[in-house]
């Protein structure tokens, strides 16, 4: 099992936290990959050299671990759920906020949450996420929250056309529409 983790290089506590966990992982023989900007702060932090091999860019990240930790708050976490995108990676969210409501756990708990994953004690919460595609563009954008559709420039109604499975649910002539998802 390999964990990718990245978290929110503002928190002061991040550093610590991350440092633990690495240390844990190792300790449990798990693999890991650090996110670029998060294993040059604890190598800062640590004074110590971090194996390159363990660095990678979040793209390299989000492809190659079969769980991504994401240390911060819920902001932190929807980040690196746009990361993933589309590609079914569990994230594993360990709260440093104020708020956490996508949190799984807080960074007291995260090395019994990690044995729990390594000895197959969890169970996997999906959540919807939504996907977007302007019919004159290739670029496609996804929120695990919500997505805004909105008319740029001039202020007129634009049309809004809503699938849902590929099966259209409903056309709109409107400035602007919401759509949402549980979480």
């Amino acid at each position: 099992m390999i964990f990718g983790i990245r978290g929110n290089i503002t928190k002061k506590e991040l550093p610590r936290v991350v440092n633990r966990l690495t240390k844990s992982l190792e300790k449990k023989k798990a693999g890991y990959f650090l996110e670029r900007s998060l294993a040059a702060l604890i190598a800062k932090q640590y004074r110590i050299k971090i194996p390159k091999r363990l660095i990678k860019s979040d793209k390299e990240i989000a492809r190659l671990s079969n769980f991504i930790i994401s240390i911060g708050g819920d902001g932190t976490f929807l980040a690196t759920a746009k990361l993933v995108s589309s590609r079914n990676i569990p994230i594993i969210g360990v709260n440093l906020g104020m708020l956490g409501f996508l949190a799984e756990t807080s960074t007291r708990e995260i090395s019994t949450f990690i044995n729990k994953l390594l000895t197959g004690e969890y169970l996997i919460d999906e959540r919807t996420v939504l996907e977007a595609s302007p019919l004159r563009s290739n670029k496609t954008v996804y929120g695990m929250n919500e997505i805004v559709v909105n008319q740029s420039g001039i202020v007129k109604t634009i049309e809004i056309m809503v699938y849902y499975n590929n099966q259209l649910v409903n056309r709109y002539h409107a400035d602007g529409l919401i759509l949402s998802t549980p979480t």
